[in-house]
């Protein structure tokens, strides 16, 4: 399966990778008419099994699967037809924040779904770095306002800046269309600069770090060395977008995320973790009845 490695960009480059924005998908509901529409963003994450294998879950904002009602992942397929709407199974909500997930039930090889591997959420990449108040940050997901993009499946990209980190009790509101107010304050949540609209809920935010890299070069013919620097970036995962603050009504350009640690908590839940000592059994034996078969 395609997944994201750590992409290096040279000045001037925009990240996130290519990669990084194909793991970003739509979940869909059904609207008031019965049909199957976009509601919301998702991004596929990867976690190892320690068996070799990767076990694959659908992110988004709890809010946007709250209620039981079905939901469906919108994707695109490899080879240019028509996006697919696959039903998704049970959505495990993380208890105090807003973020949820869900396993993939299906075989991503024909679809644009790659995967954000674990190893490379913010919190630990790059080893021994931390997020800095003003960095860029880059997220991707329904711009609801665009028929043809909610259609095709194809998400957008906007920046920001990192605002404040770790700022408690902040409310999160969702008034969509056919939806009652759900209004939820988030135990701790990162604030960013941008220009969110309805439609990114769950939506993954990248961080960009700046790298700094120095080598020495041998100058010939004369046997010197000199000292070579050059600046590149690498974008991490910080966490997912869950709202915007309002004034009065007009969108006040601040967008709430929930840090990378409210997804590892959940990845840690009993619940999930029963779903992947199972999925790791069943792996298992399957490996072994191909040895004796």
């Amino acid at each position: 399966m395609p997944r994201w490695r750590r992409q290096i960009f040279g000045v001037g480059a925009v990240p996130p990778s290519e990669p990084q924005q194909q793991c970003v998908v739509f979940v869909c509901g059904k609207n008031p008419d019965g049909q199957i529409v976009p509601v919301g963003t998702a991004f596929l994450i990867g976690v190892p099994d320690g068996l070799g294998a990767w076990d694959t879950f659908f992110v988004t904002a709890a809010h946007v699967v709250r209620g039981g009602d079905p939901r469906w992942i919108r994707v695109r397929r490899r080879d240019g037809g028509e996006p697919e709407d696959k039903q998704t199974d049970e959505w495990f909500l993380h208890p105090e924040s807003d973020v949820a997930l869900t396993p993939c039930g299906f075989e991503t090889s024909g679809y644009i779904a790659n995967f954000q591997e674990e190893a490379f959420f913010a919190d630990k990449h790059p080893p021994g770095v931390t997020v800095q108040v003003g960095a860029p940050v880059y997220f991707m997901g329904l711009l609801s306002n665009v028929e043809d993009l909610s259609k095709r499946a194809i998400p957008m990209m906007r920046p920001g800046n990192v605002g404040a980190l770790d700022v408690e009790n902040i409310q999160v509101l969702d008034k969509r269309q056919g939806f009652s107010t759900y209004v939820h304050a988030e135990p701790m949540s990162h604030l960013i600069d941008c220009n969110a609209r309805r439609g990114f809920s769950g939506a993954p935010v990248y961080v960009e770090y700046p790298v700094v890299n120095v080598s020495l070069q041998t100058a010939q013919p004369a046997p010197t060395l000199r000292l070579e620097s050059s600046i590149q970036s690498i974008t991490a995962l910080l966490g997912v977008l869950v709202g915007h603050l309002n004034d009065d009504g007009d969108n006040a350009g601040v967008a709430i995320v929930v840090p990378i640690k409210a997804l590892r908590d959940l990845l840690e839940d009993p619940r999930v973790e029963d779903w992947r000592q199972n999925k790791m059994a069943a792996r298992a034996r399957n490996k072994d009845e191909e040895t004796r078969g």
